[in-house]
């Protein structure tokens, strides 16, 4: 286990230990950036953020290292889309560790997602053979509701602020729909 992996993991397990009971409305959150939209492409980055009240105490995200088999034709689009160069995938976490990560701080946790069905492909390609340690859950009436917020404000196309931003826009609906 490299460095980075190790400290991954002792931080997961640190900000595990202060999810507990009774903290209120509970919300984790996850955002995947791909290569492109098509059945050959694959996840370049995974974030996440989870908390219980309007910010989220908990964020993250990791490059993902394509496996052998992915292949890198449209690797080019990332820099184009997201800013991510490949010398920045080459040098990221493999997907096993990324998959490792997620299920040592998301596990057992429902997870959101505004990707609807892409998400739920990339995770499936992340993982492979591997069951995810947590349920996703493809709820995006919120989401939709603040398209409008959102037209607003500068798509940064990465996971890590994108999550955050979920993570908002379903605090503000939530808010919303009681008033």
């Amino acid at each position: 286990m490299s460095r980075r992996e190790r400290v991954l993991r002792d931080q997961s397990d640190s900000l595990r230990e202060h999810i507990g009971p009774g903290d209120g409305q509970f919300l984790a959150v996850m955002d995947i950036e791909s290569n492109g939209l098509s059945h050959s492409t694959y996840p370049l980055e995974v974030g996440y953020a989870f908390g219980t009240g309007a910010e989220p105490f908990c964020t993250g995200s990791m490059l993902v290292r394509p496996r052998p088999e992915w292949s890198r034709a449209s690797i080019d689009e990332a820099r184009h889309i997201h800013g991510i160069r490949p010398h920045q995938l080459e040098d990221a976490l493999d997907a096993d560790a990324v998959c490792d990560h997620l299920d040592r701080i998301l596990g057992g946790m429902t997870v959101r997602t505004d990707g609807g069905d892409y998400d739920r492909y990339w995770i499936a390609r992340l993982y492979g053979e591997r069951v995810p340690a947590f349920d996703l859950a493809m709820d995006t009436d919120p989401i939709a509701s603040l398209e409008g917020f959102r037209s607003g404000m500068t798509n940064v196309h990465r996971a890590g602020p994108d999550a955050i931003w979920t993570y908002r826009a379903i605090r503000i609906a939530a808010m919303e729909r009681e008033k």
